[in-house]
């Protein structure tokens, strides 16, 4: 029996070299037959667990030496067998005393490939250096294992594995006998993160000499797969990234379609329900309608039940009369032939004849009349006999409508659960997309924060100043600093031989900067880094506004550069010393006095109560000198606070995860309903909470001294873009004025804090 143990760092390639192992032959591991069926996954789980310390593992004890040794018996009748674990890392040296022939395959990934997937995948609270660090441990171990047991372990880089299977399943059954036959399936090539991931991880290994140093030697002792076959790593371009990049703006277009499509669907859906409603009110009326009629011709069938039963009666009192009628005729002749032979007879019962022939007369006329009221009986039979028909005819046609309209009814109903059915369709790729764009957007976002001087256009026009000693540019679908301009006019022009550029407010165009200086002409402004008159101006621009200005001075130098662009412009154009001036700009704005700048202020909440009340601020891409911060939150609060009066206690509050990034020494110093906090307390006229100051940095100062600066600034730009608030702008206003006061009276600049 022999046995393969496949480790190496957690990658999606270990486990496809793995399955390449055990699609040619290799036997998975079997759980014991004892110990409730354990198996060699939850075996390193529990051993990990017991001897947790981030070093290498050789003594296990009696138990856990047990326990592996059952698992190895349920796999005794197995000729090759193994398992493919990353935890088996750690207990290399046990595996290797523990079982000599227990052989080990041992797989190495690329520290671009390892941080490329962490990118994509990224794990919560995980940096780029615990990537690394992690990488630089787990290849340190698996070299330095070859290195001692080269006999017992065979060292492979995970893509050659990969590209060349039915080499490495050769390999390995000639170096030690295993019974292994090469799949004849499909080679599954290389694992590799998307072209952005794999951009920002080779991004981010430049200058790790530690890590290339240590790949090298890896390299250098791979076990070949192949003769000839050097190891290379895929060079990702900036172009590979953009088309990447604009790949998923195309599937956000689609998305937007599918949003388009999903309100149309709604919209068909609302009118079939309403459709479905009028069908169902009209089948109702009509079924009540069939049923008021049903109850009108059973009245009817009863009515004529009853008219025949009568009129039955009246013809069976009207026989029996007749009947007695031929009767009395019979006995009057009797009498009349009694009368001939005896005149006395006839004499004696003529009294009685008299009266006879009144009584006939008297059961004529009553025939007569029977007769008239069975006629009229008759009468009233054929006509509710008509009606009837008719009444039937009525009900079969209603009958037919209801049937018409409940098919109809049907059919909607149909027609409504497959556009019901189609909108869920929609809906979960409507999520799916949204989700993958929203992903990818933040990677986008984190590599323009690691790679602020990315900068895009599609066209680019210069062209001499008609009215200064300058040159005119025009750029067409510019992108740069996270922004996307369509069109951007800008003017460079040289300010005592320093570079400076020049924006125009125009109807035809977006804003080029995101905080347009208020004190500036209202039509254009003129940015001079290198002149100190023009320093207020540049302090009130936004974070994206200098990475914008950095990034226009190197496109414009790169184009006074090209021949092309200078054959459009007279020869006594200064382009040397323009170009010069351009070089020298970004240093210039780098050594500009640091300011607080953001690039959009938001309130998040206003919080009103009795005794208190807070703005909370949401600052987007703020940045204090050469630190950055995608978003920032804080609370301008005051307490003590009364009917008809505002508080005299300003205080800032700095809400954990949200407001700690910028402060390295905050700390959980209270608690609300939101959790932890650090609170900046002051209090009219002139106290300062020193003990919480006192027990902050230098640069958790600098950052603090700058926000309070900065505070007036940023009610101003909410009151600015129309935010409603409980309370007069003014009050605000007055309480960022004290907070400043205090702080400089309490808390000077020439103080030494220490942390």
């Amino acid at each position: 029996m022999k046995t393969l143990c496949i480790t190496g760092i957690a990658h999606p390639a270990l486990h496809a070299v793995a399955q390449q192992l055990f699609d040619s032959g290799l036997a998975p591991a079997r759980p014991s037959p004892r110990n409730d069926g354990m198996d060699i996954e939850a075996w390193h789980q529990r051993v990990l667990a017991k001897h947790a310390g981030g070093s290498a593992v050789t003594q296990l004890g009696r138990l856990w030496e047990q326990l592996a040794a059952d698992i190895f018996l349920g796999n005794l009748d197995t000729p090759t067998w193994g398992w493919c674990s990353p935890q088996s890392l750690a207990l290399l040296d046990f595996w290797h005393h523990f079982d000599p022939h227990l052989y080990f395959v041992l797989v190495c990934v690329p520290p671009q490939h390892a941080l490329a997937h962490a990118i994509a995948n990224p794990a919560d609270g995980t940096t780029p250096d615990d990537v690394l660090q992690r990488w630089y441990g787990a290849h340190q171990t698996l070299l330095r294992f070859h290195l001692r047991h080269p006999e017992r372990s065979m060292l492979v880089l995970a893509d050659d594995a990969l590209t060349h299977p039915a080499q490495l399943v050769g390999t390995l059954a000639g170096q030690w006998e295993l019974p292994l036959q090469p799949s004849q399936g499909t080679t599954a090539g290389p694992v590799h993160a998307d072209a952005i991931a794999a951009y920002l991880a080779n991004q981010l290994l430049q200058g790790r000499s530690a890590e290339h140093a240590l790949q090298q030697e890896v390299l250098a002792s791979l076990t070949a797969l192949v003769r000839d076959d050097a190891t290379t790593t895929e060079a990702i371009t900036t172009d590979a990234v953009i088309t990447a990049y604009r790949q998923l703006c195309d599937r956000s277009q689609e998305a937007e379609a599918l949003e388009r499509t999903h309100a149309e669907l709604t919209a068909t859906r609302f009118t079939l329900n309403k459709q479905i409603t009028e069908l169902t009110q009209a089948r109702d009326e009509q079924a009540r309608l069939a049923n008021e009629r049903a109850a009108q011709f059973d009245a009817l069938t009863k009515d004529k039940a009853a008219l025949t039963a009568e009129l039955t009666d009246a013809r069976e009192e009207g026989e029996l009369l007749l009947t007695q009628l031929h009767q009395v005729q019979e006995e009057l002749e009797s009498l009349f032939l009694k009368e001939q032979q005896t005149a006395q007879q006839l004499a004696t019962t003529q009294a009685d004849k008299t009266a006879l022939a009144a009584a006939r007369d008297t059961l004529t006329k009553q025939v007569a009349e029977l007769t008239q009221a069975r006629d009229e009986q008759a009468k009233l039979a054929n006509e509710r006999a008509v009606q009837l028909d008719a009444l039937t005819k009525d009900k079969a046609a209603l009958t037919a409508e209801l049937t018409d309209a409940r098919e109809e009814g049907e059919l909607l109903l149909t027609q409504l659960h497959q556009v019901q059915e189609e909108l869920e369709h929609y809906f979960l790729e409507h999520q799916k997309l949204k989700h993958e764009r929203q992903a990818q957007d933040e990677r986008w976002q984190r590599m323009l924060q690691r790679t602020p001087d990315y900068c895009d256009y599609a066209t680019l026009h210069v062209a001499p100043a008609t009215d200064a000693n300058g040159l005119d540019w025009q750029l067409e679908g510019l992108e740069t600093a996270g922004r996307q301009i369509p069109r951007l006019h800008c003017r460079t022009e040289l300010v005592d031989g320093a570079a400076a550029l020049r924006f125009v407010r125009t109807p035809d165009q977006a804003l080029p900067l995101l905080h347009w200086p208020a004190d500036a002409d209202t039509g254009e402004v003129l940015l001079a880094p290198a002149v100190a008159t023009s320093h207020a101006t540049l302090a009130r621009l936004a974070t994206s506004d200098l990475v914008l200005l950095k990034n226009l001075a190197g496109v414009f130098g790169q184009a006074l550069h090209a021949p092309a662009s200078l054959q459009l412009l007279p020869p006594d154009t200064p382009t040397a010393d323009l170009q010069t001036a351009l070089a020298q700009l970004p240093q210039q704005l780098a050594a500009l006095p640091p300011a607080l700048r953001y690039d959009r202020v938001t309130l998040k909440n206003n919080q009103t109560n009795p005794d208190y009340e807070h703005l909370w601020f949401v600052l987007d891409n703020l940045s204090l000198g050469t630190q950055r911060w995608p978003q920032f939150e804080f609370r301008l609060s005051c307490a003590n606070v009364g009917p008809r009066r505002f508080g005299t206690h300003p205080k800032l509050e700095f809400p954990e995860h949200v407001g700690q990034a910028p402060l390295p020494g905050w700390f959980d110093e209270a608690y609300d309903d939101h959790g932890a906090k650090l609170e900046l307390r002051f209090a009219q006229p002139d106290a300062m909470d020193i003990q919480i100051w006192s027990q902050l940095g230098d640069a958790d100062h600098r950052f603090l001294r700058a926000l309070i600066d900065a505070l007036p600034g940023l009610l101003s730009a909410l009151q600015a873009s129309g935010v409603h608030i409980s309370r007069a702008w003014p009050d605000w206003f007055k309480l960022a004025d004290d907070s400043r006061r205090i702080l400089a009276l309490r808390a000077p600049v020439e103080e030494k804090t220490t942390a």
